[in-house]
C-alpha cells in the first residue's frame, strides 16, 4: 500500500527529528520568512502535452496526443477495509453526527480520505504532491489538534465543523500550502497570509485538506497547467474536468471528500458541477469573503461550494457564516411545490443570436441548445409541471432603444445594445477583465511578496485550443478604459433589468439548461472547436465551433450583477454524459448591492425554494444525480441518503 509506506517512512523521519510533523513544518517555514522568494519554473508534468507539441499549435496532433496518452481509468482500491469504505461513503452530514457522537476521529475520518486521494493522485485534483510530499502527514496532524482539543475542552470545542477536511481551491492564498495559483514560476511559493475563506474555515475548525488544482490564475474553462498537470474526469477521462475549479470537482464526484471550495467568475464553480454531476452553488457577490483569492474582475469572482448533495451545501453554509436560525426560518418558510412559479426564458440560455445592430466580444453565431441537451431540459420541465408547479413561459419585457430606433428586449439592448465612448460595447464579462493583469499583479505582490514580473507570468503559460489563460492574461487592460469605467457604473440598472423578469412574470427563480452543448471533452479543447447547433443559411445545422462561443452564453451572461444560482446534476445523456440545469434567483435590491452583512443572508430563501424543486427532481430516477464508476466500490458502505445510481460501464 503506497499510503501507508509514505505513512511509516514520515513518521520514522519526524521521530527522528524529535519534532511533530507541524512543528517542523513551522520551523521550515519561519527560517525563510524574510525571504523574497526567487522564482523558478516547475517540473513539467508527464500528464500535460509537451512544449515541442505545444510549439507545433497543431490542434489535431495536440487532440491525437490527448487520445493517445489519457491513463486507463483506475476503479478500485483492493487495500479498503469495510470500515474505510464505510468512511469515505460519507456525506458531511454523515461526519459531523458520527463525530459530535464519537463514533470517528478526525485522524480516522481524515486518513481515509487521504488513502483515497493518493490512490486516486493520477488524477491530478490536488496540487503541490511533488513539492509538499509530507503534505498528508500534515493533513493528519491537523486533524490529531482538533481531537486532542475535543479530549481536552469537549467535543463542543471544535463545533461547527468538527475537524471535516475541506480541500481548497488553488486560487486561495494559504500560509501552510503552497500558493501558486496554478502558475509554474510561483508553484514553491507560500502565501504570507491566509485567504478570507481559508481563516473562516480554521476558525470554524475545518482541516485544510490541501489544495485543488487550477489553470494558471483560474483564466480557463478547463483545468491544466504544466506544473501540476491536466486534472481528470472521474466519468470518464476523455471528458474534461470543466474549470476554473476543476480539481474540487473531480475530488468531490471520486469521494476523496463530501464537499470543497469553488470560485466562479464566469463558470468556475458551475462548469466543473456539471462535468462532474456536482451540486454547484455560485452564491451572489459577497456572501463569503473574497479577498486573498486571486481575481480576474471586481465584480464577477465569487468563492462558492461543490458537494454531491445540497443537503450538505445547507449545513456548510449556515455553520460558516453563523446561519442556523436563519436557514431554519427559511427552510421553515420555504413554498409548497405548488407554489412556486419557475421562469423559463429562451433567450439567451436556450437559444442565442445576437440581434442585429449589437455587437458581442466573443462573435458568437446563432445557436441552440443540442439535443441531447433540449432532452434534460424537457424532461425537467416536464417533471416540475406535473409536480404542480407553475412553469411560466416568458422572456425579458422589451424597452425602446433610440441607438437601434426599435424595441428590443431589455437584456439584450444592455448586455449587446450599447454604444460607449464611440464604439459598441459589450458590457459582459471581457469588458470586466480589463483589471485582470493589474489584480495579478497585486496578489502576487501583497499575498506572496515574489519577486517576479508581470511579463514573466504571462509568457511562461502554456495555452493550446480553447485552453487559453495565458492569452487572456495577456489581453486584460487593453480594454477601452472609459468602456470599462461605464460597465461598472451600470450594475445598479442591469440588476434592475434581469429583476424585471421577476417582477413581470411574478416568478421565484428561473430555470437554464446547464450548458448549450453536449459536456465538453479534451479533443474539443485541443482541436479548438466542438459540435455545436448552429443557425445557418435559414437552417439548423450541427457546426464544429470554438468551445468558448456556448460556454460564454451558458456561463459568462449576467455573471457581473450578484445572483445566486445553483448547477443542479440530472444524470447522464444517453451517450454517458454528465448533465444537469441551472437555477437561478433573484438578484438583491439595488439599494444593498454593497451590503456585504446583507450578503450574508440574501441567498437563503432562493436556497430553500431551489431545495423544494431539487427534491422533487432527485425523486425521479431519470433525474437523479449519477455516481461516478469510481465510486462503486462504495456503495455497500454507503448511507442510503447518500446512494445514487452509476454511471458508466
Amino acid at each position: 500500500d503506497p499510503f501507508a509506506n509514505m505513512m511509516d517512512e514520515l513518521s520514522a523521519y519526524f521521530e527522528g527529528t524529535r519534532l511533530s510533523p507541524w512543528s517542523w513544518w513551522c520551523s521550515e517555514r519561519s527560517s525563510h520568512e524574510d525571504e523574497v522568494p526567487v522564482q523558478k519554473r516547475s517540473s513539467w508534468k508527464e500528464s500535460f502535452p509537451p512544449q515541442e507539441l505545444l510549439d507545433t499549435e497543431d490542434g489535431e496532433r495536440i487532440a491525437a496526443w490527448f487520445s493517445q496518452h489519457l491513463p486507463a481509468m483506475r476503479l478500485g482500491d483492493k487495500t479498503l477495509t469495510a470500515r474505510e469504505k464505510q468512511l469515505q461513503a460519507m456525506s458531511l452530514r454523515d461526519y459531523i453526527s458520527a463525530r459530535q457522537q464519537c463514533e470517528v476521529t478526525c485522524e480516522e475520518y481524515a486518513k481515509a480520505l487521504l488513502k483515497r486521494m493518493m490512490h486516486y493522485s493520477y488524477m491530478n485534483a490536488f496540487m503541490y504532491l511533488d513539492n509538499m510530499p509530507h503534505q498528508t502527514e500534515y493533513i493528519l496532524e491537523q486533524a490529531r489538534d482538533l481531537d486532542k482539543k475535543a479530549r481536552e475542552e469537549g467535543i463542543s470545542a471544535i463545533a461547527p465543523l468538527y475537524g471535516l477536511p475541506v480541500p481548497v481551491k488553488g486560487t486561495m492564498a494559504t500560509t501552510d500550502f503552497p500558493s501558486s495559483a496554478g502558475h509554474g514560476l510561483l508553484h514553491d511559493c507560500y502565501a504570507k497570509m491566509d485567504a478570507g475563506m481559508v481563516t473562516l474555515l480554521r476558525s470554524k475548525h475545518a482541516v485544510i485538506m490541501g489544495k485543488t488544482n487550477v489553470p494558471d490564475f483560474a483564466a480557463s474553462f478547463t483545468t491544466a497547467n504544466y506544473s501540476n498537470g491536466c486534472t481528470l474526469n472521474p466519468y470518464d477521462h476523455g471528458l474534461l474536468p470543466g474549470g476554473s475549479s476543476g480539481g474540487a470537482a473531480s475530488a468531490v464526484a471520486t469521494y476523496i471528500a463530501p464537499l470543497a471550495l469553488s470560485e466562479d467568475t464566469g463558470g468556475s464553480t458551475r462548469m466543473p458541477a456539471l462535468q462532474n454531476q456536482c451540486f454547484g452553488y455560485d452564491p451572489s457577490r459577497n456572501h463569503y469573503p473574497n479577498d486573498g483569492n486571486a481575481a480576474i474582475t471586481f465584480t464577477n469572482d465569487q468563492v462558492g461550494l461543490l458537494a454531491r448533495s445540497l443537503e450538505d451545501i445547507l449545513p456548510m453554509d449556515a455553520a460558516l457564516l453563523g446561519l442556523e436560525a436563519e436557514h431554519a426560518a427559511a427552510r421553515a418558510g420555504a413554498p409548497a411545490l405548488r407554489d412556486i412559479r419557475v421562469g423559463l426564458p429562451q433567450w439567451p440560455f436556450v437559444e442565442f443570436f445576437v440581434p442585429e445592430g449589437c455587437h458581442s466580444s466573443f462573435g458568437q453565431p446563432h445557436m441552440r441548445i443540442s439535443d441531447a441537451v433540449a432532452a434534460k431540459y424537457e424532461a425537467v420541465k416536464g417533471s416540475l409541471g406535473s409536480a404542480g408547479v407553475g412553469l411560466v413561459e416568458g422572456e425579458w419585457p422589451t424597452t425602446y432603444s433610440s441607438q437601434l430606433g426599435r424595441e428590443i428586449n431589455s437584456l439584450a439592448e444592455i448586455m449587446y445594445g450599447r454604444i460607449v465612448n464611440g464604439k459598441p460595447c459589450d458590457t459582459g464579462l471581457l469588458t470586466s477583465t480589463h483589471s485582470f493583469s493589474g489584480q495579478v499583479a497585486q496578489w502576487v505582490s501583497i499575498y506572496l511578496g515574489a519577486e517576479v514580473s508581470l511579463s514573466d507570468l504571462i509568457s511562461d503559460i502554456r495555452d493550446f485550443g480553447d485552453h487559453q489563460p495565458g492569452h487572456f492574461l495577456e489581453g486584460s487592460g487593453k480594454m477601452d478604459e472609459s468602456q470599462f469605467r461605464y460597465v461598472m457604473a451600470i450594475q445598479p440598472e442591469v440588476v434592475r433589468i434581469y429583476n424585471s423578469y421577476f417582477n413581470t412574470h411574478n416568478v421565484d427563480v428561473i430555470l437554464l439548461p446547464g450548458l448549450m452543448c453536449d459536456a465538453i471533452t479534451w479533443k474539443d479543447i485541443a482541436s479548438g472547436a466542438c459540435p455545436v447547433r448552429v443557425f445557418e443559411d435559414g437552417e439548423w445545422i450541427i457546426k464544429e465551433i470554438p468551445s468558448m462561443m456556448p460556454v460564454s452564453v451558458s456561463m459568462f451572461t449576467l455573471k457581473n450583477i450578484p445572483i445566486p444560482k445553483i448547477m443542479v446534476p440530472t444524470g447522464l445523456d444517453e451517450s454517458g454524459r454528465p448533465t444537469g440545469v441551472q437555477l437561478w434567483g433573484r438578484a438583491p435590491p439595488v439599494e444593498q448591492l454593497y451590503d456585504d452583512e446583507y450578503a450574508k443572508t440574501f441567498d437563503l430563501a432562493f436556497l430553500h425554494t431551489a431545495k423544494v424543486l431539487i427534491d422533487s427532481l432527485q425523486n425521479k430516477p431519470s433525474l437523479k444525480r449519477v455516481d461516478a464508476p469510481v465510486a462503486a466500490e462504495l456503495r455497500l458502505g454507503m448511507p442510503r441518503s447518500e446512494s445514487a445510481p452509476l454511471g458508466g460501464a
